[in-house]
């Protein structure tokens, strides 16, 4: 299905191979069950797991083969019209930038325009939407991935949502280049996050924790501009 969605747009790419959450060694390449405790309301699962680990080995080959940029897509994504437009985009963003959100999942997330270019906006989001399975990842992008997530405890999209609050620059085109064709992906087959209990206190807590490194930042940037 993807393969298809790809050749109608003339689509070329290279195909990364998944790392299964299925193998015990899986959990000691970096999840920290000590961390998952405080960061996170519930255990991650293999399924998640496995998927972080996978973009990980996708932000190493954009380093290893020192990209420019690349286009990181999951299985469960198929093409829509606005890709056509997504390098002419890309070439006239004209700041610094580490991410670029291609798929929302559910379109709930507030956002601010920074321009319009050949009929698609790049926006910034208050907070970044939850999912990862379209982006575009830049060179520099990659780096810091990999730098701040050798050791993780919340699955990739909440983590991303923390990076990019001050850690990655990140933005997003719409209308979406591209759409969820299911909602959950072959990672489930290794259990999906909806079926392991959670601790709601902890999940509050992080709730907080969250808002509390949202205001700081805001009151950094804040100060910053005025002194």
């Amino acid at each position: 299905m993807f393969t298809q969605s790809a050749k109608h747009y003339s689509a070329e790419f290279s195909v990364i191979t998944a790392i299964k959450g299925s193998s015990d060694n899986v959990m000691h390449q970096g999840y920290s069950k000590r961390a998952n405790k405080l960061n996170y309301y519930k255990k991650l699962t293999l399924g998640e797991i496995g998927c972080f680990l996978s973009h990980r080995k996708a932000w190493s080959f954009i380093v290893e083969h020192k990209l420019a940029f690349a286009v990181v897509l999951e299985d469960d994504v198929m093409f829509e019209h606005s890709f056509q437009q997504l390098d002419k985009v890309i070439d006239k963003i004209n700041e610094p930038w580490d991410y670029i959100n291609l798929n929302e999942v559910h379109e709930k997330r507030s956002a601010t325009t920074v321009f319009m270019s050949e009929g698609v906006s790049v926006v910034k989001y208050n907070k970044l939407p939850i999912g990862a399975s379209a982006q575009v990842i830049s060179y520099s992008g990659a780096e810091k991935l990999l730098k701040y997530t050798e050791s993780f405890s919340r699955p990739l999209d909440v983590e991303l949502q923390w990076l990019a609050v001050d850690k990655i620059k990140a933005l997003g085109i719409k209308p979406y280049p591209f759409k969820t064709r299911k909602l959950h992906s072959d990672i489930d087959q290794f259990g999906r996050r909806n079926s392991v209990s959670g601790n709601p206190v902890v999940k509050v807590f992080n709730l907080i924790k969250f808002q509390a490194h949202l205001f700081k930042h805001f009151c950094l940037n804040f100060w910053f501009l005025n002194h």
